[in-house]
């Protein structure tokens, strides 16, 4: 019995992939009935339906362009050498949002607004003292705040946020 019904599997699976025209004729049904494609559908809003209340999901409007996401994905890519330029590992970094700057009196700014900043991330060098991670952040930040927990001038960096989405930088300890 076993083997009978082992032997009708292999001949279904047998007949399915040899008969291609199965699965050329459902496709062929498919496209018969009506499937819409993306280019058919019609995103343009009913005037009338802007303007009253939606009783159900489906009367709603989204606009087309809109984006759902409220969050972006930033790679960081950061090193940190010690005063002879090699690797320093097992430094610690904190990544922070910090309130816009502007260019033109950044020290002053980022002593006024430092008070402000809020911890986004934490990161520690590996051994060839070399942090490269991928944070969420939110799609309004435009500026990053990183912080090397190291008693040397050149301690933080304040970041504009690139449009790649990729932060590169080299901390030197003196």
């Amino acid at each position: 019995m076993t083997n009978l019904t082992n032997t009708s599997i292999l001949n279904t699976r047998t007949w399915w992939s040899q008969s291609s025209y199965v699965k050329i004729s459902l496709l062929a049904l498919s496209l018969c009935f009506g499937v819409t494609t993306k280019a058919e559908q019609n995103y343009q809003s009913d005037i009338q339906k802007l303007n009253t209340k939606a009783n159900r999901t489906k009367d709603l409007f989204v606009d087309p362009n809109f984006n759902f996401d409220t969050y972006k994905t930033l790679t960081l890519d950061i090193q940190v050498l010690d005063i002879s330029g090699k690797p320093s590992a097992n430094k610690l970094l904190r990544i922070s949002s910090i309130p816009a700057i502007e260019a033109d009196n950044e020290n002053q700014d980022i002593e006024k607004n430092y008070v402000q900043r809020s911890v986004i991330s934490l990161a520690k060098t590996d051994n060839f003292g070399k942090v490269y991670k991928q944070i969420e952040v939110s799609n309004l930040l435009t500026s990053i705040l990183i912080e090397l927990n190291e008693k040397t001038p050149n301690n933080r960096i304040l970041l504009n946020v690139p449009v790649s989405l990729h932060v590169s930088h080299t901390f030197e300890i003196k």
